[in-house]
């Protein structure tokens, strides 16, 4: 069975620190197949001042999104490689990350990630 979490990844401004915008509590045993990403406004890439928005399990990156070399369309899905295991289970807590570099940029991201459960018999 597969279910779907929504996810709201905004900072208005520039931010220069590595922070957690959102977190998402897992409720079961199950396994990250995807992950959505889309921007409401638009982000236009930046070489040097950039940020990314990434799917953490703690510290192991499962998907990330870097704007330093690509733009990302409004209203536009874009789905995200998944890297490493990226199982869960009811003491999984997945944090969504936005690091940066120099003065990086602001975001508007909504997120879809996408599980599908362990089978129980």
């Amino acid at each position: 069975m597969e279910y779907r979490i929504h996810v709201n990844a905004v900072h208005k401004t520039n931010l220069t620190a590595t922070t957690v915008l959102a977190s998402v509590p897992c409720d079961r045993n199950a396994k990250l197949e995807k992950v959505i990403i889309s921007s409401r406004t638009g982000i236009t890439h930046d070489g040097t001042n950039y940020s990314q928005i990434a799917v953490k399990n703690g510290s192991n990156t499962l998907a990330v999104r870097l704007f330093n070399a690509s733009s990302l369309a409004a209203l536009t899905p874009e789905s995200l490689a998944i890297s490493g295991d990226a199982s869960v289970s009811s003491s999984t807590c997945l944090n969504i990350e936005y690091d940066f570099s120099a003065s990086g940029l602001a975001v508007d991201c909504d997120l879809i990630l996408v599980f599908r459960t362990e089978r129980q018999f």
